[in-house]
C-alpha cells in the first residue's frame, strides 16, 4: 500500500486540497490526474496572466469531471486527482476537458496546455483521499506525457475498449518503463476529434539510454529527502548519500535517477560495487558499464575520462563503502576530465572529493508510540501520516494481503516502527513476520531484545548498533542450525546454488573431485538438513531467492550479507568457512572442466559465469595466503579455470590472477609453475601485448620442455608462434614453432586441440596474404571439429577465419554460411570476441552483397559488442580485413546514411545484435520496406 499522491507536478502552492467528500468510489477504482505542462515556468514568467488563466482552467477542469460524474479528491497547485466508478466515465471526462481547453482562447503568454492520466486499480478511500500503489502509477503515468496529451493505462484500456465514443480510438504507445522503476506499463493515447494527434516522445525511462534496473517494491515515502536529492543534483556534480545500511541510499538514488533521466542527453548508468573485493576493481567496472574498453599500456581511468569528455550523462556509483578510496579517486578525475558529467554515489562515508555536496539519509519518520497509545478514536488513520508506517503497511500487506492498521493494532505498529528507528531493512523483516505473528507479538519481541541490545558499553557507533539490534532480532529467532547456515553462507560473492549451501555450509568434508576441504566436525548442520534450512532463511526475508533459467540462485542483501560476516567472525569460522568455499570453488571448477568438450557444454558454461563473483573470492583468498595447502589450491583454481574465465573477465584482471598465481606457484611442483607461467603469458598475448608476452612464454616453453609436458609444451609453442607470425621478420621462425606444435599434437591430443593449433598456421598464412594456405588450413580445421563438440573456440575461430578469407577471394556465399555458422556457436558458448567478430563477417558479406545499410548496421552492432564487453583490440591481421570490408560498405552509402545505419546497429543490445546478424531479427523491416 503505497501513500497518497502529495504534489504530481506544476506549482503546489496557489491552492491548498479540496475539503474530504463523501462517497467517493471504493476497491476497484478509475483514477484521473491532470497538470498543467510546464506550469512553473509560466509562473515564473507571467504571474499575472497565469492567475487569471489557472482560474478559467479550474473551472473547465471541474465542469468536466463532474458532468462526467468524478468526484475531485484533491487538487495541488494547478493538478486535479479524481475518481471515477468506470474507466468510460473517466475517458469521457478527459475528452471533454481537453476540447474545451482547446477551444478557450488563452492569453498568447499563458497558453494552457494540460496532461492527463487515467489508470485503474485498487484503493482505499480514507478521511477524503486514497491510499494504493494505484495512485502512484497514475501520477508516473500523467508525469509522461504532454500538454494536451490523454494517456491510458493497460488495465484502464481493458475496461473501456469496447465502448468508446463513435470517432474516438485507443493509439497503442508500447510498452514504456515509467519512473517508477517498477514493471513496465503499456501505454495508450486517447485519439479523436478535437485532440492533438502528434506529440514529442513519452518521458519515461525509454526516451533515454539508461541500466537502471526494475524494482520488485514499491517506493514508500522519502518525498523531502528526494526534492532534497533533485535540488543538490541540480547545483553539485558529486552528490553522496550517506547513512548506515539499510536506510534505503541505493533505492532512493535509483529513484531520484530514473526521475532525472530527461536531463542528460548520454543516458543514466547505474554501477554496482557491492560485489567488488578490490579497489582496483573500480575503474574497470565503471568503464565496462559505460561500455569503455581497455586499451594496452594505458591506465582505464585515463581511458574512461578521455571518453566521457564531451558527453551528458550521470553514473551512479552505488556501495561505496568497501572500496571508498578508489571509488573517490575516480570520481574525482571524472569531475576533473569531464564537465558534462555529474555523479550520484551512496556510501556509509563521504568520498571526501573536492566540490562534493553530501545528503546523509535519516530513518524514516516515526509516530510517538504514547500518543496514539492515548486511544485516540482516529489512530489508525492518524499514522497513515509517517513513512515508516506507510513502509510497515506497504510490506505487510505484501505477504498478507488482508492486513490493516486498525484502532486496535495501531499502538503496537506504531511501536515496531518507532523501537526500530525507522530503519527500512528493520521494518521491512519486521513486516514480513505478519504472516506468522500479530503487530502485538511482534512488537513483545522486538521490546526484549532492544532492551538487551542496549543495555551494555558499545565500540560502534550508535546506528550501527540500532540496525545490528534490527537484524540480531530476527536472527534469534533463529534455531542453532538456521543461524550456522546463516552466517557460513556470507563467504559467497554473488549468490550461491543449494548445491553449494550444502557443500560450504554443512557437516563434512569438501571435495569429491580431489579439491580438498576442511570438515566442520560434529556439527548442528546436516547435508540432507540444507534444503529445509535454506527454505526457511527465505521464508523469514534474510535470504532472496531468485530464477535464473531453469536453477534457483540465493543472495543476501547487502546489508544482511555484512551481518552475516560479522556473525562468522564472531564465531571464529572465518578462516575454515573461506577454506570450504576455496574447496568447493575448485571442485566445481573441476567438475565442469570435462563439460566444456562435450556435448553439454552451453549449459555448463552458464553455470560457470554464474559463478564468476565466487571463483574471484576463492582466488582472492587462495593466492593471498601463506599457507602452503591453501595457496596450492588457488594456483590450481587458476589452472583449472583458464579455458573459460577469460572469456567474460577484463584481460588485465586474468593477467593479475596468473601473475599472482605464478608467484605462489614458487616452491610448489615445477609443473604447476610452468603452467602458471603458460597461462601467464596467454593473458599478455590475449590482451594484444606481446612485449611482456613473448618472454613468459619462452620461459614456460623451456620448463615444460624440460619437464616432458609435450601437450601443454604444444600450447606455450602455438601461443608463440603466433605472436612471431605477426612480425613479418619473424614469419619463418613462428611457422616452425606452429609445426612443431602440430607434431606434438598429432600423437596424443583430441582433435579439437589440434584444430586450434592448424588454425593459427592458417593465420599466420593469412597475415602474409597467402590465402590459399590459409584455405587450407582452416579447412583441416573445419573438418576436425565436424564430428567433435570440443572447446567451443576450436570450433568458432576455424569457421569464422575461413568464412573471412573466402570473402576476400569473392566466395560470398559460402563465407556467409561459415559465418553464421560461427555466430551461431560463438553465441552458444558465451565466446564473445568470438560474436563481435562474426557480427562484423557479416557486416562485410552484407557489404559484398550491395547491402550497404545492413552492413552499416552490423558493423555498428559489432562496434557496440566490443565496447559493451571491453574486448581486446583487433590483431592486426583482423583489423586489415575488418577496414578492407568496412570500406566497401562505406563506398554503397552516402555519408549520412551510413552514419544513421550505423548509430542504428549501435543501438541493438548484443541479444538483438545476434538475432539480426542471424536474420532472426529485423527492427526495421517495415520502415526499409
Amino acid at each position: 500500500m503505497a501513500v497518497a499522491v502529495g504534489s504530481i507536478g506544476g506549482r503546489s502552492t496557489h491552492r491548498a486540497s479540496v475539503p474530504p467528500m463523501a462517497d467517493l468510489p471504493t476497491g476497484t477504482v478509475t483514477f484521473l490526474f491532470t497538470d498543467i505542462a510546464g506550469s512553473t515556468r509560466l509562473w515564473e514568467r507571467h504571474p499575472d496572466a497565469m492567475r487569471g488563466a489557472l482560474a478559467r482552467h479550474d473551472a473547465l477542469v471541474r465542469s468536466a469531471i463532474e458532468a462526467h460524474g468524478g468526484h475531485v479528491f484533491k487538487t495541488v497547485g494547478d493538478a486535479f486527482c479524481a475518481a471515477f466508478q468506470t474507466a468510460p466515465a473517466a475517458v469521457a471526462a478527459a475528452l471533454a476537458a481537453q476540447r474545451a481547453l482547446a477551444a478557450e482562447a488563452w492569453p498568447a503568454e499563458a497558453p494552457i496546455a494540460v496532461r492527463v492520466g487515467i489508470h485503474t486499480g485498487a484503493a482505499e478511500a480514507r478521511d477524503g483521499d486514497y491510499v494504493g500503489t494505484a495512485l502512484n502509477r497514475v501520477a508516473r503515468l500523467m508525469g509522461a506525457g504532454h500538454g494536451g496529451q490523454v494517456l491510458v493505462s493497460a488495465a484502464a484500456w481493458e475496461l473501456v475498449r469496447d465502448d468508446l465514443p463513435d470517432g474516438v480510438g485507443l493509439r497503442d504507445l508500447g510498452e514504456r518503463r515509467l519512473k517508477d522503476l517498477r514493471r513496465p506499463e503499456r501505454v495508450f493515447q486517447l485519439s479523436g476529434p478535437g485532440l492533438a494527434a502528434e506529440f514529442p516522445p513519452l518521458a519515461t525511462l525509454d526516451a533515454r539510454p539508461h541500466n537502471l534496473p526494475v524494482q520488485v517494491t514499491s517506493f514508500v515515502g522519502r518525498e523531502r529527502e528526494t526534492a532534497d536529492l533533485k535540488r543538490l543534483l541540480a547545483t553539485a556534480r558529486l552528490v553522496t548519500l550517506t547513512g548506515i545500511g539499510g536506510t534505503g541510499k541505493t533505492r532512493l538514488a535509483l529513484q531520484a535517477a530514473a526521475d532525472r533521466v530527461d536531463d542528460f542527453a548520454d543516458g543514466v548508468w547505474f554501477v554496482d560495487l557491492a560485489p567488488l573485493t578490490d579497489g582496483v576493481l573500480v575503474a574497470p567496472t565503471t568503464a565496462a558499464v559505460l561500455g569503455v574498453r581497455d586499451k594496452p599500456g594505458r591506465p582505464i581511468e585515463a581511458t574512461l575520462v578521455e571518453r566521457l569528455a564531451g558527453k551528458s550523462l550521470l553514473v551512479v556509483l552505488d556501495n561505496c563503502e568497501h572500496v571508498v578510496e578508489a571509488s573517490a579517486a575516480l570520481a574525482d578525475r571524472i569531475l576533473r576530465g569531464a564537465p558534462a558529467v555529474r555523479i550520484l554515489a551512496t556510501s556509509r562515508e563521504a568520498l571526501a572529493v573536492a566540490g562534493e555536496a553530501t545528503l546523509a539519509l535519516a530513518p524514516l519518520a516515526t509516530p510517538d508510540p504514547a500518543a496514539v497509545a492515548a486511544g485516540r478514536a482516529d489512530a489508525a488513520a492518524a499514522l497513515g501520516q509517517y513513512e515508516a508506517v506507510r513502509l510497515f503497511v506497504d510490506r505487510a500487506v505484501a505477504v498478507k494481503a488482508d492486513f490493516a492498521v486498525t484502532n486496535a493494532n495501531a499502538p503496537a505498529v506504531a511501536g515496531i516502527c518507532h523501537r526500530l528507528d525507522g530503519i527500512p531493512l528493520a521494518i521491512e523483516l519486521a513486516a514480513a513476520r505478519v504472516r506468522m505473528m500479530t503487530a502485538d507479538e511482534i512488537h513483545r519481541r522486538l521490546g526484549d531484545r532492544f532492551r538487551l541490545l542496549t543495555g551494555g558499553a558499545r565500540t560502534v557507533a550508535s546506528r550501527q548498533q540500532t540496525l545490528a539490534a534490527a537484524i540480531d532480532w530476527s536472527h534469534d529467532l533463529l534455531e542453532p542450525a538456521e543461524q550456522a547456515l546463516f552466517r557460513r553462507l556470507a563467504v559467497f560473492r554473488g549468490g550461491w546454488t543449494m548445491a553449494a549451501a550444502e557443500a560450504v555450509g554443512a557437516a563434512g568434508d569438501v571435495g569429491e573431485a580431489g579439491a580438498g576441504g576442511p570438515s566442520w566436525g560434529d556439527d548442528v548442520v546436516a547435508p540432507w538438513a540444507v534444503l529445509d534450512l535454506l527454505g526457511r532463511l527465505v521464508d523469514k526475508s534474510l535470504v532472496v531467492a531468485d530464477e535464473d533459467g531453469d536453477e534457483t540462485r540465493y543472495r543476501y542483501f547487502e546489508t544482511v550479507l555484512a551481518y552475516a560476516r560479522d556473525r562468522l567472525a564472531a564465531a571464529g569460522e572465518v578462516e575454515r568457512a573461506r577454506d570450504r568455499h576455496l574447496a568447493w570453488c575448485l571442485d566445481f571448477a573441476q567438475a565442469a572442466e570435462p563439460h566444456l568438450s562435450a556435448p553439454d557444454a552451453p549449459n555448463w558454461i552458464g553455470r560457470l559465469e554464474r559463478e564468476a563473483d565466487n571463483v574471484r573470492g576463492a582466488l582472492e583468498w587462495g593466492l593471498g595466503a601463506e599457507d602452503g595447502a591453501r595457496s596450492e589450491r588457488g594456483v590450481r583454481l587458476v589452472l583449472v579455470i583458464a579455458t573459460w574465465f577469460p572469456n567474460w573477465s577484463d584481460p588485465q584482471e586474468w593477467i593479475r590472477w596468473t601473475g599472482a598465481a605464478a608467484t605462489r606457484a614458487v616452491g610448489l611442483d615445477a609443473s604447476l609453475l610452468a603452467l602458471c607461467w603458460l597461462w601467464n603469458g596467454e593473458s599478455y598475448r590475449r590482451a594484444n601485448d606481446p612485449q611482456h608476452a613473448r618472454p613468459i612464454l619462452e620461459q614456460a616453453a623451456a620448463m615444460l620442455e624440460s619437464l616432458g609436458r609435450e601437450r601443454e609444451l604444444s600450447w606455450a609453442l602455438q601461443n608463440l608462434g603466433s605472436l612471431m607470425c605477426h612480425n613479418a621478420a619473424e614469419y619463418d621462425a613462428g611457422r616452425r614453432l606452429l609445426e612443431r606444435s602440430v607434431a606434438l599434437k598429432r600423437r596424443s591430443a583430441p582433435a579439437w586441440d589440434l584444430a586450434i593449433v592448424i588454425t593459427n598456421l592458417g593465420e599466420a598464412a593469412r597475415t602474409q596474404g597467402h590465402f590459399g594456405a590459409a584455405i587450407s588450413a582452416y579447412e583441416e580445421a573445419v573438418s576436425l571439429t565436424e564430428s567433435e563438440i570440443g572447446l567451443g573456440e576450436a570450433k568458432v575461430w576455424p569457421l569464422h577465419n575461413l568464412g573471412l578469407v573466402l570473402l576476400r577471394t569473392g566466395a560470398v556465399a559460402r563465407s556467409r554460411d561459415l559465418l553464421t555458422q560461427a555466430l551461431g556457436v560463438a553465441h552458444a558458448y558465451r565466446l564473445r570476441d568470438g560474436v563481435a567478430s562474426s557480427v562484423a563477417g557479416l557486416a562485410g558479406v552484407a557489404a559484398a552483397d550491395g547491402d550497404g545499410v545492413r552492413a552499416a548496421r552490423l558493423f555498428g552492432a559489432s562496434d557496440a559488442l566490443r565496447t559493451t564487453w571491453s574486448l581486446s583490440p583487433w590483431e592486426p591481421v583482423d583489423r586489415r580485413d575488418h577496414d578492407h570490408n568496412q570500406a566497401i560498405a562505406r563506398a554503397l552509402l552516402a555519408e549520412d546514411t551510413w552514419a544513421a545505419a550505423h548509430a542504428e546497429g549501435l543501438s541493438l543490445d548484443p541479444e538483438q545484435a545476434v538475432a539480426y546478424a542471424l536474420g532472426d531479427l529485423d527492427p526495421w523491416s517495415t520502415r526499409d520496406g
